[in-house]
């Protein structure tokens, strides 16, 4: 006896370990996890980086190795007279060599770039923040395609209830007609009649069944989790505040005006001037002391520092139209982005009509539906007694299983919309 209890429990706890239950939230929370734009994100964070890391090193001392030789027709000399003069002392001056060599090193170091780079790495962030909510805008579609399978699956899955309480339905009175065949009150015609309304409503589960496992193989794939035995939580009907509009395109066109002032502060960056300092060195023949080569013809090592100053005006002759062509890109981005609030305001009042709407069909689903109830009863009563026919038990039935089902696919449509409202408003 413990042993098939224990046995019970086992399987009793496997069955509800493997049934898990799904929300919608879920749902969309694994969809983005598991969607491949998402990958995006680390790419344009880390592209950003190595932007920025790279800009960075303009204020590293800027070094670069250089030789050269050379070889020329004419070199500075004395003149003749002084040659002579000189010679008469006894000095011999031997001028400079035509073939010269040098081996040096060049260091330049930014002190001050005029807010260059600075200006620079503010377009880079601002870019990249813009690829980063273009990222978001297409992740944010993913909640449509997820909740339009969440609630088509739903709705299929009442479907398929109100098909099972109808097929029970009908062969509950499959089986008062036979009784009535026995007792010679109905035909076999008329049981024939029920028969052939159950394997259509079987027909019509098979068709339901099939189109509900699709939708959930479908959001398998969106949340990279098996669903098939899951049970979808059904969302509570809630209130939503349309006040606020959250939507990442917002943030986009934000980022994008970000860019535009970012590309504003380069402008006027380039009209600064820029300061440094600099070092040279090198070992060659001839060095600085010309006069001293000219004597001793020899290698020596030159050294070099100093500041530097410089200061271009070439962007003036662009400024204006650079900073017009800036200023229509702005008002492009607003334009757009008020058109997308306009048109978000559009569908929000649409939606939030037909959220009120669908509330007001819901208060009379209950009474329709025990109104076609009580009406079913009454004409099996009138079977039995031989007052109406099958056919018209069939069509009593069928407008019962249909108001079922019109009030089942109200709760979920409006469940649904509000939804959807969330969407527009990203709540």
């Amino acid at each position: 006896m413990k042993s098939l209890i224990s046995i019970m429990l086992f399987v009793a706890y496997s069955v509800s370990a493997y049934s898990q239950s799904l929300t919608i939230d879920e749902c969309q929370r694994l969809a983005r996890e598991n969607y491949p734009s998402l990958r995006q994100m680390d790419f344009i964070e880390s592209s950003k980086q190595y932007t920025i890391e790279n800009a960075k090193t303009a204020y590293l001392p800027q070094v670069s190795l250089s030789s050269q030789a050379t070889y020329q027709n004419a070199v500075t000399e004395y003149p003749d007279a002084m040659k002579k003069a000189f010679g008469n002392m006894g000095v011999n001056m031997k001028g400079l060599n035509k073939d010269q060599y040098k081996i040096g090193v060049d260091v330049n170091q930014v002190i001050w770039d005029g807010g260059a780079i600075k200006s620079k790495n503010r377009i880079t962030q601002s870019e990249s923040e813009a690829e980063k909510q273009q990222v978001e805008v297409e992740l944010y579609g993913l909640k449509d395609r997820v909740n339009a399978l969440y609630f088509g699956i739903l709705l299929l899955e009442a479907q398929e209830k109100e098909n099972v309480n109808m097929q029970q339905l009908l062969q509950s009175n499959c089986e008062k007609i036979q009784t009535m065949i026995n007792n010679h009150t109905a035909l076999p015609s008329d049981l024939n009649t029920v028969k052939a309304e159950l394997l259509s409503t079987r027909q019509q589960y098979t068709q339901i069944a099939a189109a509900c496992k699709s939708y959930r193989q479908m959001l398998s794939l969106f949340i990279h989790r098996d669903t098939e035995n899951a049970e979808l939580e059904m969302p509570s009907a809630m209130t939503v505040d349309t006040k606020m509009i959250n939507r990442p395109e917002v943030a986009l066109f934000e980022a994008q005006q970000k860019g535009v002032e970012a590309h504003r502060s380069a402008i006027y960056a380039a009209l600064h001037p820029q300061v440094g300092a600099f070092a040279q060195g090198y070992y060659g023949n001839p060095g600085f002391n010309l006069f001293k080569d000219m004597m001793e013809n020899k290698w020596t090592m030159n050294v070099m520092v100093g500041i530097r100053l410089k200061w271009n005006f070439g962007s003036l002759y662009t400024q204006k139209r650079d900073l017009t062509n800036l200023h229509i890109a702005s008002q492009r981005i607003e334009a757009q982005k008020q058109t997308f609030l306009f048109n978000t305001l559009i569908a929000t009042t649409k939606q939030q009509n037909a959220i009120d709407e669908m509330r007001k069909i819901l208060n009379d689903d209950d009474e329709i539906i025990s109104l076609r109830t009580s009406v079913r009863k009454a004409s099996e009563s009138k079977l039995s007694n031989g007052i109406i026919n099958v056919n018209d038990l069939l069509r009593d039935i069928t407008s019962e299983n249909n108001s079922k089902i019109a009030k089942a696919t109200h709760e979920i449509e409006l469940i649904n919309r509000i939804y959807q409202l969330k969407n527009t408003i990203n709540e």
